[in-house]
């Protein structure tokens, strides 16, 4: 199929596609980063959030000191809309 690739095989620009992460791994992750997880409104308004493909993958990016100030913007501003 035009597009996929398996992960055996080496990235190629035309055809490439960038996936998403899966929501189920990055509430693990979300879980990993302590000050969210011990902060349950800030946990649940985070699994809100990361139900946006754009803000999940943007969050599973970031270096993981800076997961919890990404939350924290979005928190702040109670933006959960679809980018």
């Amino acid at each position: 199929m035009l597009g996929l690739r398996s992960p055996n095989q080496g990235l190629h620009h035309e055809n490439s596609i960038i996936e998403t992460p899966s929501l189920s791994v990055a509430i693990k992750v979300l879980e990993q980063t302590t000050e969210a997880f011990e902060d349950m409104p800030l946990y649940l308004f985070s699994i809100k959030l990361l139900k946006d493909p754009n803000k999940r993958k943007n969050f599973m990016s970031i270096c993981h000191d800076r997961r919890v100030h990404y939350l924290y913007y979005y928190y702040g501003n109670q933006d959960t809309t679809i980018s």
